[in-house]
């Protein structure tokens, strides 16, 4: 994997919101065109992923937080986080998304330690998990990458903890982290 210098992660504005409506309507055509109707995929995505991240952004919730990432000052990718989201599992990522052509150099794994520093920080007393739908392999395949495993089976989603409460933050990568429930859905 190659980590670029000239990356930078911050947190998103309203500036930002065609990037991140465009980023998360291709990937979700890309990944999802198995369990997305057709007609939603091709007419509705861009409306419906438009109308969710300008409320986002214009009208956030104090446990949300969205960074951006750009490399050489060009979007991306993007994480979306929401602290203590669920009683039982806490902290979740809601949305993890980094463009086809800048995969494999590390955005990902820089987007997914900024959501977990932020995490620890501001909900200390939480698990910090995700959830993928199972016919999102590229996406299972970099979580298994960062050693998350499969556990409980519930319908098309896979619940993936990352980082269990009272765990260290200090000097994150890859082998520290605890990535333990890992739950795959099926549809």
């Amino acid at each position: 994997m190659q980590i670029n210098e000239a990356m930078e992660i911050r947190k998103a504005n309203i500036r930002d919101l065609s990037s991140i409506v465009e980023l998360h309507t291709q990937s979700w055509r890309e990944n999802y065109s198995k369990v997305l109707s057709t007609k939603y995929l091709q007419e509705e995505i861009y409306a419906d992923r438009k109308k969710v991240w300008m409320s986002r952004l214009t009208k956030p919730p104090a446990n949300q937080l969205i960074l951006i990432a750009e490399l050489d000052n060009e979007f991306c990718g993007f994480v979306c986080v929401y602290g203590a989201k669920h009683r039982e599992f806490g902290t979740i990522i809601d949305n993890l998304h980094v463009k086809s052509n800048s995969k494999g150099k590390g955005i990902g794994t820089k987007l997914i330690v900024a959501a977990a520093k932020w995490a620890v920080t501001n909900f200390e007393n939480d698990n910090l998990y995700l959830e993928v739908l199972e016919v999102n392999s590229k996406a299972i395949k970099f979580y298994e990458s960062l050693g998350g495993k499969k556990s409980i089976q519930r319908t098309g989603i896979h619940r993936v903890a990352i980082m269990p409460k009272n765990s260290s933050i200090v000097g994150v990568c890859r082998k520290n982290w605890l990535i333990s429930c890992y739950e795959y859905i099926s549809v």
